[in-house]
Formats: C-alpha cells, structure tokens, sequence
C-alpha cells in the first residue's frame, strides 16, 4: 500500500474540488444566465411602416427538471417589459415526453406574453413527443398559436 503525504492529498483534494465546482456550473450556474441579444437587420424594400419593427423571439425553454418554472416566469415578465412590436415563440417549451403535466403548467405562464402585434407561438419536437394534442390545446386556448391562421 502506498502512502501519500498530507500535503499531497490537499493538494489533490482541492484540485478535485475545483474541477467538480468547474464542472457543475454549467448545472447550477449557467442555466439561469438569460441574454437579450439586440441585432438590427437590414430589409431592402421594407415597407416604411416597419422601419423600427421590433421582433422578440422566446425560443427553447424546456421547462422541467433543469429547468423550473420560475426561470421560465422572470423571462416571460422581462420580454413584457422590453419595448417590441410582436413575440415570436418558436417551441421546445417543455422536456418530458408522452406526459401533459408540464405543458399545462409552462403554458399558462407562457399566455402571459403580450405584444402591441400579437404573440404567435408555433410547436417545437419536444411538444410533440410530450403530446401534440395537449400542446395544439394550448395554442388554441391562448390564441396565440398560427395553426391555420393568414395573419395580416
């Protein structure tokens, strides 16, 4: 049997330490970092009228076990709070599959978004696999869902 000295093993004990913290940040840490990125886009021709048009896309949320909800509320009060024309919602909004428990908690929360132009929400793979008929329910019941709809 080896030996190793006191020294040594505080030494390796607190370099192990540091790589489990390193490795868990992005587990505890990084996960409730939310960016607003800011892009202007170029149009050639735009209309005049959109000259200004500001667009918010709420994207992937996977609300569930690395995810909870009220992450998903603080993102949803801050895009209500920041100046926008309309909120695009371009699904992922829950994680399980085969279970309509997280899609009827995440999307009362998500009905909440509101723009002067509307809120449009489409249907992501996971919303999907977790139950489409569930999922159109709620595109349906929040008005928000583009599913047969020529919006103007």
């Amino acid at each position: 049997m080896t030996s190793i000295s006191r020294r040594r093993f505080l030494r390796l004990a607190g370099a192990t330490g540091l790589l489990g913290l390193l490795a868990t940040y992005t587990l505890f840490v990084e996960r409730y970092i939310v960016l607003t990125n800011t892009y202007r886009v170029p149009v050639p021709n735009l209309p005049p009228a959109f000259n200004g048009f500001r667009v918010v896309q709420f994207a992937d949320p996977h609300f569930g076990f690395l995810m909870p909800l009220r992450v998903i509320e603080n993102v949803v009060e801050r895009i209500n709070r920041i100046s926008r024309d309309v909120v695009v919602c371009t699904g992922d909004y829950v994680h399980e599959r085969n279970s309509t428990r997280q899609i009827d908690q995440v999307w009362p929360v998500v009905s909440r978004l509101t723009a002067p132009n509307g809120v449009y929400n489409v249907l992501g793979n996971h919303d999907h696999w977790a139950s489409t008929q569930r999922s159109r329910y709620w595109l349906r019941r929040s008005g928000q869902g583009l599913e047969g709809k020529v919006v103007p």
